[in-house]
């Protein structure tokens, strides 16, 4: 570990297991990859990211994602130099299934529903990131278009990559970022997205386990022409999109973006939106009262041990539409 990564994962649990994340908006978002050493590699020279910790997933936190006894996994945590949230966990698994899987949103259109949907980041130079992308296999929907989000001027795209993990690459360009806080090719991930059929359902499910409504939008789904969704020019105008973005704190970083979409029509990915198919299945959610969030929930928390936040009280939520959130929360007596 770097002295930088360590520094930031320390000063996070310095105040005792999970106490500075909590309610702070999600820690880590956990992908499901088909080769771990080389997807750790891709984000360790492409995207700039450190190992924090590496090992065995523990059998209560597959248990927690539905698993059979005979799954078993490893991961590799990431997280960008001296960044004390928006971590990635790769998680390789192996046993029943493993081996025949697929996609999450196999061959999915960034407007159709199902799972999550992937991890926006903030660059400097959107077009020099979206080359660099491109040759280590990535593939943008679109080629990075400008638009305005008042009330900013911004420049997007979004890219797949293997396994199917989706980049959203954010740049502003009206007023720019300022003290941005990186220095690699992109940011740390400040917000996962996910598209909802049912947003009402979506929002009731959010509120319960106590996140909030920090921003919103409703409005068309883009100007008629080159978009960040992919779709056909003549018929973006006419589409309508609500997104809403959720947190605990009020901060920018670790949101939760959910958007529906009116006047178009797709595939619901919600069927597959689980391990140990690949692509973005979870965001782990620290907070104060896991018990209490658990069964707001819908959910019965269990203890577990999971590096590095120790000896915590966890569960697995799902959504409408199928994105699933980890609780996770300090253990009494812990």
């Amino acid at each position: 570990m770097t002295a930088l990564v360590a520094a930031g994962v320390a000063a996070t649990l310095a105040a005792g297991p999970l106490e500075a994340a909590a309610d702070n908006g999600w820690q880590e978002a956990v992908v499901s990859v088909s080769d771990l050493e080389a997807r750790t590699d891709l984000f360790r020279r492409t995207l700039g990211f450190q190992v924090v910790r590496r090992g065995r997933v523990t059998a209560a936190e597959l248990e927690g994602w539905d698993l059979p006894p005979d799954q078993s996994a490893r991961y590799v945590l990431l997280a960008q130099p001296g960044a004390d949230g928006g971590w990635i966990r790769l998680v390789a698994f192996a046993g029943a299934g493993a081996q025949d899987r697929g996609r999450i949103r196999s061959s999915a259109q960034p407007w159709e529903p199902g799972g999550w949907s992937g991890l926006n980041v903030r660059v400097r130079n959107i077009d020099a990131v979206f080359r660099t992308l491109q040759h280590a296999g990535f593939q943008g929907f679109s080629d990075p278009v400008e638009f305005v989000a008042p009330p900013f001027r911004v420049r997007e795209a979004m890219m797949v990559g293997p396994d199917g993990l989706v980049l959203g690459l954010l740049e502003r360009i009206d007023p720019p970022f300022e003290g941005a806080g990186w220095t690699n090719l992109v940011s740390r991930p400040v917000t996962a997205f996910a598209v909802t059929t049912r947003p009402d359902a979506t929002a009731e499910a959010l509120t319960r386990i106590g996140l909030r409504t920090r921003l919103s939008f409703d409005g068309p789904a883009a100007e008629p022409g080159p978009n960040l969704f992919a779709l056909p020019h003549d018929v973006v105008g006419r589409a309508r999109r609500s997104v809403r973005w959720w947190q605990a704190a009020g901060r920018e970083e670790g949101t939760i973006a959910t958007i529906a979409f009116e006047g178009v029509l797709g595939r619901s990915h919600e069927q597959s939106a689980g391990p140990p198919a690949l692509g973005l299945f979870a965001l782990r959610l620290p907070v104060r009262d896991p018990a209490a969030r658990c069964s707001a929930g819908g959910g019965v928390a269990r203890p577990a041990t999971i590096a590095p936040y120790g000896r915590v009280l966890t569960c697995t939520i799902r959504l409408p539409d199928g994105a699933m959130l980890d609780i996770v929360g300090p253990r009494p007596g812990s």
